[in-house]
């Protein structure tokens, strides 16, 4: 599972994975690889972290605001 952070207040800005412009808030994914930060939707942080067969389920409970909170 990779670690997704959400930032708190919202923005309008593209979507780096899908392309998507939008107005919600942004989701920083680390690219393993290069060390670099990756600005996403939260639609793709979702299918990023828990995979396209659980994200809905996920997206529903609101896992990754939860794990955010929690800590």
């Amino acid at each position: 599972m990779q670690r997704v952070t959400r930032t708190k207040n919202k923005t309008t800005f593209k979507c780096e994975m899908c392309g998507n412009i939008s107005h919600t808030h942004q989701y920083k994914l680390p690219m393993i690889l290069t060390g670099q930060l990756m600005i996403i939707c939260g639609k793709c942080a979702y299918r990023e972290t828990y995979g396209t067969k659980n994200m809905k389920k996920a997206m529903k409970e609101g896992l990754i605001e939860e794990e955010k909170t929690d800590k």
